[in-house]
């Protein structure tokens, strides 16, 4: 069996760039790239919300009520909340989470600050052992794509 070499390749001829023809002046407009364009970026048009049903759940798998050991006065309503009431998102917030996420980037405390209906400082200021049962509660209900490892 006999080998074949590999064919050399042929050099480039050489063009003069004088040689290479420029498009018609009008057109010069059209093909001006030298300003920033954001088409690279450009996130198609958000679809108009459909609001989601109002429905009403049976049983209580959907929430979790967390007592606090150490109580707090809200600062914006002045009630001393004694309680926390953790629920799962709807199918409809995991959405706007995920939208959300795209744009401003992703903390737990948001999406626990959507179950809960507290902000995300209130949550940051409880005291450790009730942000720890707060958050625990949270992240067990964390929808499957927010999830870093399987819940408890």
């Amino acid at each position: 069996m006999s080998k074949v070499a590999p064919k050399k390749p042929e050099p480039a001829p050489e063009v003069d760039v004088a040689d290479i023809p420029l498009p018609p002046e009008e057109r010069w407009d059209d093909l001006d790239n030298s300003a920033a364009t954001d088409k690279a970026e450009a996130r198609p048009a958000p679809r108009p919300a459909v609001p989601p049903a109002r429905l009403e759940f049976e049983g209580s798998g959907h929430e979790r009520v967390i007592p606090l050991k150490h109580p707090f006065k809200h600062p914006e309503t002045g009630k001393i909340v004694r309680e926390i009431t953790v629920r799962r998102l709807l199918t409809a917030e995991v959405e706007e989470a995920i939208e959300t996420v795209l744009t401003e980037g992703y903390s737990n405390f948001v999406l626990y600050a959507r179950m809960t209906g507290l902000s995300v400082p209130i949550l940051r200021g409880l005291m450790d052992e009730d942000g720890d049962a707060v958050t625990d509660a949270a992240y067990d209900f964390l929808p499957r794509v927010f999830r870093t490892e399987p819940a408890s």
